[in-house]
């Protein structure tokens, strides 16, 4: 297989296919990989999926699509045969996602008629040892920070937060029992924000936007969540939507296989959380975080080494 990173400084066009109309995690993912781009010196173009529907399909012949969860860009295309047949006209399709290999939204990445070149995994753990039997060559890339967003974790950040924890996501009874142990024994004067799946964070109507959750998450010290699912994953984008504004971001999971992970901010039990607080407390324990992503490198380093490879 030609390599990416020779196909790019030959000029090959370069886009990044996102959706407008799903999971805004992933448009956000998309516009940072193109940060990530342009600090690489590569040249790359945002792409929505509707604008690569209505390209002409020998505008493709020398393109190499990056598409961002690519069910995301085919749920409500509308003419899904065009959009199917303009990623059949490029030279190449890398799917980008970041999903627990074990679940539904990653199983039907591969329900769709689309020939993928590679596979590349976002966050902050390999999953290559759980695919098995998996004929897409497999990358994996750390969620690392840009740079733009280096400098915002390095600037200092006031400890004086009204809100004490927050959590944010699809209901499910886990997390309802969640929301009412952290009541309990951590606060009872957090911000809950529990809706029906298919609406969480999204532009527009009944759900709260990027902006919203980054204003509501400056004001809080903890942002806690559980996994929707039962899998082994970690949530890297929380991870991030918190320590960019300066709130410590607290995942409650069990499974004792974490502690080989050495991702700080993991913990057995809401009981285990309040120990940390109160014997740490917001400060040492939001420079430990810090610390720890900041010592892991560039999305951009990350992300050339991928190129290189792929």
């Amino acid at each position: 297989m030609e390599r990416f990173g020779q196909i790019v400084r030959d000029q090959e066009q370069f886009l990044i296919v996102y959706s407008t109309t799903s999971n805004v995690f992933y448009e956000v993912l998309a516009r940072r990989l193109a940060t990530a781009c342009e600090e690489n010196s590569r040249e790359a173009r945002l792409c929505t999926a509707m604008e690569l529907s209505n390209m002409r399909a020998d505008e493709l012949e020398n393109a190499t699509l990056t598409i961002v969860n690519p069910f995301d860009c085919y749920y409500r295309i509308g003419d899904s045969k065009k959009f199917f047949s303009r990623l059949s006209a490029a030279r190449r399709r890398i799917m980008v996602l970041a999903e627990a290999v074990e679940t539904q939204w990653f199983k039907n990445q591969f329900r769709l008629p689309i020939r993928y070149d590679a596979l590349v995994d976002v966050g902050f753990v390999s999953q290559r040892d759980r695919l098995g039997d998996f004929d897409v060559p497999y990358r994996f890339l750390f969620n690392g920070p840009t740079q733009q967003e280096v400098e915002k974790i390095r600037r200092p950040t006031s400890s004086k937060r009204p809100i004490p924890w927050a959590i944010v996501g699809h209901k499910t009874d886990g997390r309802v029992r969640l929301v009412v142990q952290l009541m309990e024994r951590l606060d009872p004067g957090g911000f809950v924000f529990l809706p029906n799946a298919g609406i969480g964070v999204r532009k527009g109507g009944s759900a709260i936007g990027p902006s919203g959750l980054s204003s509501g998450l400056s004001r809080t010290r903890y942002y806690i969540w559980n996994s929707h699912h039962d899998f082994m994953y970690y949530e890297s984008f929380r991870f991030l939507e918190a320590i960019l504004v300066g709130a410590v971001p607290c995942k409650i999971d069990g499974r004792a296989d974490w502690r080989e992970l050495r991702i700080p901010g993991i913990y057995p039990s809401v009981q285990a959380l309040c120990n940390t607080v109160h014997s740490e407390g917001f400060s040492s324990m939001q420079d430990s975080i810090k610390a720890f992503y900041l010592s892991q490198g560039t999305l951009a380093n990350h992300l050339e080494k991928i190129l290189e490879d792929v």
